[in-house]
């Protein structure tokens, strides 16, 4: 700010420009800031629905697929089709993978107790089916239970994981709401600062000129005229000066010119006196 008000090199007209963009920095600074936030949280919101639809597919899918590994076994305990075993090997397989999954997308969530506790129920399943033994059909029944018991659970603890997870988002999204807001009520007194300041350095050269009119024309021609500031006003400033010079020569010369008259016509006016006397 100090090189453009102070370069000797800027005409008025470059001065207010730079003072002007130099004003209007603050309020560019506080809507780069206000574009770059929101679009960080436009990315971050959509990753975000991608991520909870997804978990929320996982979740039906995993109560879907609990449902057909009991469907499966017991068809198999029915009819004894060794095909009904490689679809519960098959269902297992994909109960396990989208398990994985739910663990992937929330590492720390307290769901995966639940998750681990599904994944062995169904290898259970998926063993005790294999086999064949007294208590047998008794053992699946508890474990049938239980699989059903841990899938509605998992799919309570995810939604409430998604809800969460909302609720964080709309809470991030205030808070940035609420900084840009004090960035913009911060930035726009800024700029009306700078303005002001601006103003009052650019038209400081202008009311200097100003008064060395002034001067000029009420004949106070002794003092020096010094203009600072942009380089036109510099100029003019000179002109001013030469001017000045001129008109301070021009009254000496007017002066000395007065004196020499009046001493010249002072001796003959001093005869015509006598002269007078002695008549």
């Amino acid at each position: 700010m100090k090189l453009i008000f102070n370069s000797k090199k800027l005409s008025l007209t470059q001065q207010w420009i730079g003072t002007t963009l130099l004003s209007m920095l603050p309020l560019v600074i506080a809507v780069a800031y206000a574009v770059w936030e929101m679009s960080a949280q436009a990315r971050a919101q959509q990753q975000l629905v991608m991520d909870q639809a997804q978990i929320s597919h996982l979740s039906v899918s995993t109560q879907e697929l609990s449902k057909e590994i009991e469907r499966s076994a017991r068809q198999y305990q029915l009819l004894k089709d060794s095909s009904l075993l490689e679809i519960l090997q098959i269902k297992h397989n994909q109960l396990t993978e989208n398990l994985n999954k739910i663990k992937e997308k929330l590492p720390s969530s307290k769901s995966n107790d639940t998750v681990n506790r599904i994944e062995k129920i169904s290898s259970d399943i998926n063993s005790e089916s294999r086999t064949s033994n007294v208590n047998q059909q008794q053992k699946l029944e508890d474990l049938y239970e239980n699989l059903k018991k841990s899938s509605n659970t998992l799919y309570r603890q995810l939604s409430d994981a998604i809800q969460q997870a909302l609720s964080q988002a709309e809470q991030e999204l205030n808070n940035v709401l609420w900084r840009v807001l004090i960035t913009g009520l911060l930035a726009l007194p800024a700029s009306l600062l700078l303005l002001g300041a601006s103003s009052v350095i650019v038209t400081r050269s202008i009311r200097r000129l100003s008064l060395a009119i002034h001067h000029l024309g009420q004949r106070s021609w002794d003092k020096t005229i010094e203009i600072d500031g942009p380089s036109d006003l510099i100029e003019l400033g000179h002109r001013l000066e030469w001017m000045r010079l001129q008109l301070l020569t021009a009254e000496q010369q007017k002066s000395q010119f007065t004196q020499h008259i009046t001493h010249e016509l002072k001796s003959p006016l001093a005869a015509i006196m006598d002269a007078q006397s002695l008549l």
